[in-house]
């Protein structure tokens, strides 16, 4: 069966809480609303402060393994660190270094009715589980962070991954300053580490002179990014081949296959069943 968190609750304000502990971060049900957090001026919702003075956007760089044999199992392997809810994948020879693995489906792609979802991977299997891998599994909404409907891409699906990785829980107490996000989509990690800064000095226009697409998820994902900065916690992007992405794909497609979702939804269904991940 799987796992759900409460329905929220809205404040006055606009921030929402957790139904059962009216927490905005709330480890018990495992659910961070602290992407509902009201701006200065109680006006809205942030999903987008790229152009605050105070905010410096950051630009992650590319993940490369010492060696191009290496793998991630080769520099990763199963550890608890302290502050830790369970084992991860911690890097062998830094244990200030762990890594996460995401990925993007979308069935039907390019024909009528396409429906895509993200997934992503970031602890070890448990006994009480089936063995599985404590990952996240879901659909992808047809409606954006800021409300306009969108289309049901591989690509949307792969950066949606990237964003739920990051969004889905503060990670912060957990200790670690190096997050790396191992994805089979040169899309994300391209685009992320390199592409991105010339679609921002062409005011998101491609060389083509089209309008760059997914802008919407591309400055989400940027901020993301910035704000784990901001907590001391570098992201990193690594390029590995497909068959070494099996577990992640496997979720994207278990997401992909689920109802389809209208609205901007960061509610993910949980495959270990257990709140405290």
């Amino acid at each position: 069966m799987s796992w759900r968190p409460d329905s929220p609750v809205e404040l006055a304000n606009g921030q929402l809480v957790c139904k059962r502990h009216g927490m905005i971060r709330c480890e018990s049900c495992w659910v961070d609303y602290s992407f509902s957090t009201p701006d200065a001026a109680g006006t809205g919702y942030e999903y987008n402060d790229m152009d605050d003075d105070d905010f410096t956007i950051v630009i992650p760089r590319e993940f490369h393994p010492p060696r191009l044999a290496d793998t991630p199992d080769s520099l990763f392997s199963q550890r608890v660190l302290p502050g830790m809810a369970r084992p991860r994948f911690v890097r062998k020879t830094d244990k200030n270094q762990v890594i996460f693995w995401t990925d993007g489906a979308c069935l039907n792609n390019g024909k009528a009715n396409p429906s895509a979802g993200g997934g992503f991977v970031f602890s070890t299997p448990n006994v009480k589980h089936d063995g599985k891998y404590h990952g996240i599994h879901f659909r992808l909404e047809n409606e954006g962070p800021n409300g306009n409907i969108e289309a049901q891409t591989s690509n949307r699906a792969e950066l949606r991954a990237v964003i739920a990785a990051l969004e889905f829980k503060d990670r912060s107490p957990e200790g670690w300053k190096s997050l790396v996000i191992a994805t089979d989509s040169e899309y994300v990690v391209h685009g992320a580490t390199d592409w991105i800064t010339k679609w921002m000095d062409n005011n998101w226009k491609r060389s083509s002179g089209d309008a760059v697409k997914n802008r919407d998820l591309w400055e989400l994902l940027m901020d993301n990014i910035s704000r784990y900065e901001e907590l001391g916690i570098e992201i990193l992007f690594w390029k590995i081949p497909r068959e070494l992405n099996k577990l992640a794909d496997q979720k994207a497609k278990e997401g992909a296959a689920l109802p389809a979702i209208d609205e901007w939804n960061p509610v993910y269904v949980c495959d270990c069943c257990a709140p405290n991940v």
